[in-house]
Parts: structure tokens; C-alpha cells; sequence
């Protein structure tokens, strides 16, 4: 009999396979800091970074955001004003 995932309680984010195109929590994490050696930065730092970058995102339900690679080229490429007020439905991001 299989055991119960345990329960997640918002302190750190599941790992789990993500769709192709998006981009995880952990892997915003990695893009925003600027020493790997350095700890994983928090979800305000992650936050501030991607609004900054001209990154649009959403929460992912489990303490963390995500994005697509759309939205870094997009943003990468300055297409987009960056602001998260009026984003797509999550749908028109998948």
C-alpha cells in the first residue's frame, strides 16, 4: 500500500516536473541569484527580481512563482511592460 504524500505546509516548494515552457520557483531562484554558492533567495527577492527584469509570473499554490520562457524572451527582448496587474489568464501562459 502506497504511502501518503506528507503533508506541505508552505515552508518550501514541492519539486515537481513541470510542463515544457515553464519555468519553476527553484529555477527563478537560480536565475536570481548571483553566486550559486549563495542560498536560495526568498519569494520577495524572486518577486522584486522578475518585476524588475520585466518578468510577468504567477503563484504557484505551494509558496514559490512561476513563469514561461515566453515571458523572459518577452521581457528579454522588452516587449512587455512587466506589470502584473493586468497578465493573461494562466491558460494564455501554458
Amino acid at each position: 500500500m502506497a504511502r501518503p504524500e506528507p503533508a506541505h505546509h508552505g515552508t518550501e516548494p514541492r519539486d515537481r516536473a513541470a510542463a515544457p515552457g515553464i519555468v519553476t520557483f527553484k529555477e527563478l531562484q537560480d536565475l536570481c541569484r548571483p553566486n550559486p554558492a549563495d542560498p536560495r533567495p526568498r519569494l520577495s527577492t524572486v518577486e522584486r527580481w522578475a518585476r524588475r527584469q520585466g518578468i510577468k509570473f504567477r503563484y504557484d499554490g505551494d509558496g514559490g512563482i512561476f513563469t514561461t520562457l515566453d515571458a523572459i524572451d518577452r521581457a528579454i527582448r522588452g516587449g512587455d511592460s512587466g506589470a502584473n496587474d493586468a497578465d493573461p489568464p494562466v491558460s494564455d501562459m501554458i
